[in-house]
């Protein structure tokens, strides 16, 4: 087939995943997804066309100086790779280290070792097969006495940064059962501060942050003015609860939910999504989990692999189930999360306290609608008092945020209307909403940029006010000292 008929047949595929979790493909923000996640899969999967031969390009020298040199080791440290994990299609990403004793002075350019691991990483990939195939490559095309190699790798787990973890590959007289050349391996690797331990080839060493615990607090007020409100239609309001705006909503103390745009479950983006008829039963059909599982069985091949193969037969069956866990949030609307707490509106009223509640490190887990890879992150959340203002606990705070997040979703958007149902749920005088993420497309496309993190906020009522903002943000900033 064609590169276009790969792309074309690609591009549908994708556009039957979006229909499957409940999605609209045409509406404005899909209507270029599939077109974007085709290239970028053909891209993932460019090592299939490719060599260690032909990376190496011939690049082998013989230094006469290193002919008669005894077990000299030479390392090559931090190769930045990227990857996808065949089990679930996810990105993987780290650094890998070779080192290789050369044998009869025979030395490769070191550029090459990068081109290498690139060749192999651009393929649906175990990190332990990753490692493998890196130390293979090297052994058969640069054939020195011994080669071993280390990678230390960060893989995605719901949507969530996942532990580092470290493997590693020995051949010739690496191998740790020759003892000395690889203790004195190791040793080279700790010169540079490697963190944690080498494993021995074939085992997994992890290393599992501790994560941070979400945090509710009430924050003393200073002299904070919560005197002017404003409702998210952006007029200003009166106080008076019953008064209506000239567009024929009511307002209220920043609760009004007056943008015209708004339905009830979030914004009209996904409304249509959520307007489908039992949109939970076409999600859990047979027959549509089995359209979603043979899309990705025509990505898989549009990569250049056999989704018959070892490793990738249950692949589409766990991409569909992380896809549809991953956007379970069209099923619940404002109004479900509302329903939640009608009748409890004497017992969770927030008893007098002048400053704002607020709710800080909230985990955050979705899903970038223009790449359908993850974006992962905190929320922080800060809720101006009010006269009749409902407590919302932290675990009904998590159920808002998980909601909204658990959909296809862009991360400005997210916090707009995170923003819009705290400040419904609650009746607060002004909403701060604050998000923290990481976008897994930032890491496996295009750009590379790893360690890039983007802040997004939205405010309502007393929180439009730059002061009460720079108030909240300056209380973050002081949590984490």
């Amino acid at each position: 087939r064609t590169y276009v008929d790969v792309m074309d047949a690609m591009e549908c595929a994708v556009g039957k995943l979006l229909r499957g979790t409940g999605e609209v493909p045409e509406r404005d923000g899909l209507r270029d997804t599939p077109k974007r996640v085709a290239r970028a899969l053909v891209f993932a999967g460019k090592g299939y066309e490719d060599t260690a031969k032909r990376a190496l390009g011939g690049a082998l020298f013989v230094e006469e100086e290193l002919v008669h040199a005894d077990g000299e080791i030479v390392m090559v440290r931090d190769i930045t790779f990227f990857s996808t994990c065949e089990s679930n299609l996810l990105p993987f990403y780290g650094r890998c280290h070779v080192a290789y004793i050369p044998k009869d002075g025979t030395i490769a350019g070191l550029s090459k070792f990068a081109r290498i691991v690139e060749v192999f990483a651009r393929r649906l990939q175990r990190q332990q097969k990753l490692t493998d195939e890196v130390a293979q490559a090297i052994f058969g095309e640069v054939k020195p006495h011994g080669v071993a190699v280390v990678i230390q790798g960060h893989h995605m787990v719901d949507g969530s940064d996942a532990p580092l973890r470290t493997t590693s590959a020995a051949l010739g007289s690496l191998l740790p059962s020759n003892g000395d050349y690889w203790d004195e391996f190791c040793a080279l690797m700790q010169l540079q501060g490697l963190y944690g331990t080498i494993p021995e080839p074939g085992f997994t060493a992890v290393f599992q942050k501790s994560p941070s615990t979400p945090m509710f607090t009430y924050v003393e007020p200073e002299s904070l003015p919560f005197k002017i409100a404003k409702c998210l239609c952006g007029k200003l309001s009166n106080g008076n609860e019953n008064g209506k705006h000239s567009n024929g909503h009511a307002q209220g103390n920043g609760n009004c939910n007056g943008r015209e745009e708004m339905s009830p479950a979030g914004t009209s983006v996904s409304g249509e999504a959520l307007r489908r008829h039992d949109l939970g039963a076409w999600r859990k059909d047979e027959h549509n989990i089995s359209e979603m599982e043979e899309a990705v069985r025509v990505l898989i091949q549009g990569m250049g692999d056999d989704p018959s193969r070892e490793g990738l037969r249950n692949t589409p069956s766990q991409y569909v189930q992380n896809l549809l866990k991953g956007t379970e949030g069209y099923e619940v609307s404002l109004e479900n999360l509302a329903s939640t707490l009608k009748g409890h509106e004497e017992a969770e009223n927030v008893p007098q306290h002048p400053g704002p509640v607020v709710y800080l490190g909230v985990n955050v887990m979705s899903q970038c609608e223009h790449h359908l890879l993850p974006f992962y992150g905190r929320a922080h959340i800060a809720l101006a008092p009010s006269p009749g203002m409902r407590h919302l606990s932290q675990v009904q705070v998590e159920q808002v945020v998980e909601a909204f997040s658990r959909r296809l979703q862009v991360q400005e958007r997210l916090t707009r209307e995170l923003a819009i149902a705290f400040s419904s749920l609650s009746r607060s005088a002004g909403v701060m909403v604050v998000v923290e993420a990481y976008h897994m497309c930032m890491v496996a496309r295009g750009v590379q940029q790893k360690s890039s993190m983007t802040l997004t906020l939205a405010t309502s009522g007393s929180y439009d006010e730059h002061k009460n903002r720079t108030v909240f943000l300056s209380h973050i900033a002081a949590s984490r000292r």
